[in-house]
């Protein structure tokens, strides 16, 4: 009996462990995304700067990897930007917001506008990247404290 309590503790244990991981690579995707979109507003911003692409084919140019790090999960390129913006996984919600308001912003005007656009919400990534820089450190270990130490009293109190 001793034995199936202390394997059902190791259990709670281990899935706290788990658990505090899958949180963690959660908060990770998190930034790669946010990277992932700053690299694809770049891309764009390049592409408008130096041939005056329309956004169904600066999409076609763009690598099917750099879309997936943006948190695209379809196998076909996109046609359009609000495709693209509807197959988009969220994983940071306030980089997603972002995202969405460039895309509806997006070729409703000039060439220097949309440059204008893109640099603004480039600098708005840009600062929500730091900020998730800068407290990833503090919020894993926040997490696997949390977790950990969460499955290690309900083991106890369950001994």
């Amino acid at each position: 009996m001793i034995v199936l309590r202390i394997a059902g503790a190791l259990l709670l244990t281990f899935s706290g462990a788990f658990t505090a991981h899958m949180i963690n690579a959660s908060a990770s995707m998190a930034l790669a995304q946010t990277e992932g979109l700053i690299s694809f507003i770049r891309f764009t911003r390049v592409q408008i700067d130096c041939f005056s692409l329309p956004i169904s084919e600066i999409i076609a140019l763009c690598s099917h990897k750099e879309l997936l790090r943006c948190g695209y999960e379809k196998s076909e390129v996109p046609t359009s930007l609000g495709a693209f913006v509807d197959s988009i996984s969220v994983s940071d919600k306030e980089a997603y917001k972002v995202f969405c308001a460039f895309a509806s912003e997006f070729g409703r005007g000039y060439r220097m506008e949309q440059l204008r656009a893109c640099d603004y919400y480039l600098t708005l990534l840009e600062e929500h990247r730091k900020t998730l820089l800068s407290s990833l450190p503090s919020k894993k270990k926040r997490n696997g404290a949390v977790c950990v130490c969460a499955s290690l009293a309900l083991a106890i109190l369950l001994l």
